[in-house]
């Protein structure tokens, strides 16, 4: 299958190396060119641009840090819509907001561009190990196209239990990311008028972790937060 994929973060990065470890023709873009060098390497080709990097694509990928960025990709000068011919889909696997897709959908549907949301659970080190947990919303047929692709990138028979195994508070996801994220979902609560009370006092756990242990803390430390404060490891027994 021809991919774009955009947004070679600490999720992007290890994700598009399975796509292309799967055997797809991959192009790649980031605002940092040097986070593509090992995926070049390996065969993957560079694109200068968003809109490059949809051009000939089939489907094209975006792992990006904001809804922000997700606009400025997509809507943006050179932006990625503007590159996808008529039949292409676009896979957002970002944290992102409704206010954001319906801003693309508006512009996608006319120009016959399908729009799959799958967003993604299992942290830097579940992107690695291709074992996220991947939650699509779309058409049928769309998420049949792609299947493929998100079994490259995850694997439902995998389960990562780093914490409790070995204590690993995953630093490859930083918790200012995950306050972030949180931060999102609570807004979005807000605006959609539901309640959101176990998420709101999840975001506050984790920002009282980022003040402990920093914004470039693991996403998991809110447990080793816990653990501190009851002076108890939390791990599983060896066997």
């Amino acid at each position: 299958m021809r991919v774009g994929f955009i947004g070679l973060g600490h999720m992007g990065g290890p994700m598009s190396a399975n796509v292309l470890a799967a055997g797809h023709d991959l192009v790649v873009h980031d605002v940092r060119a040097e986070a593509a060098a090992s995926l070049l390497v390996a065969g993957a080709a560079w694109a200068g641009s968003p809109r490059e990097a949809g051009a000939g694509r089939e489907v094209v990928i975006t792992m990006l840090p904001t809804p922000r960025h997700v606009a400025d990709v997509l809507l943006g000068p050179d932006g990625l819509l503007d590159g996808l011919a008529p039949g292409a889909v676009w896979v957002d696997m970002s944290t992102g907001v409704p206010e954001v897709a319906e801003r693309v959908m508006a512009v996608a549907g006319p120009r016959q561009v399908a729009v799959v949301d799958a967003p993604v659970s299992g942290m830097a080190a579940g992107a690695q190990a291709g074992s996220l947990q991947i939650f699509v919303g779309g058409a049928a047929a769309d998420y049949q196209r792609i299947r493929p692709l998100l079994e490259a990138m995850g694997d439902p028979a995998r389960i990562l239990q780093s914490v409790l195994e070995r204590g690993d508070y995953d630093d490859s996801f930083a918790l200012a990311l995950a306050c972030k994220d949180l931060g999102l979902a609570v807004d979005l609560a807000r605006q959609a008028g539901v309640p959101a009370e176990v998420s709101a006092l999840v975001e506050q756990i984790y920002r009282r972790a980022r003040a402990q242990y920093g914004d470039d803390g693991g996403e998991m430390l809110p447990i080793k937060l816990l653990e501190d404060l009851t002076t108890t490891p939390l791990r599983l027994p060896q066997e």
